[in-house]
């Protein structure tokens, strides 16, 4: 398809993500927000104070109710 990344937090039933899996595309691997936080921390592209900062500002807009620890997905 050409695409590099797909990116998507619709896992329902026949969404994108697993029609991509199921259909079109076998090998995808799919990540968290915090995992590619991560990523870009391993890649010197944000500084770990960045990636806190990204992490609580993601958290704290989706997930008024539950909101994640960063020290237990980041760290």
């Amino acid at each position: 398809m050409g695409l590099v990344a797909f990116v998507s937090d619709d896992t329902k039933e026949f969404g994108p993500h697993e029609t991509l899996i199921k259909e079109l595309i076998e090998d995808v691997i799919s990540f968290a927000f915090y995992e590619l936080l991560f990523l870009s921390y391993l890649n010197s592209n944000i500084s770990l104070q960045e990636m806190k900062i990204e992490f609580e500002d993601i958290t704290t807009i989706s997930m008024n109710c539950h909101p994640m620890n960063f020290r237990k997905k980041c760290c």
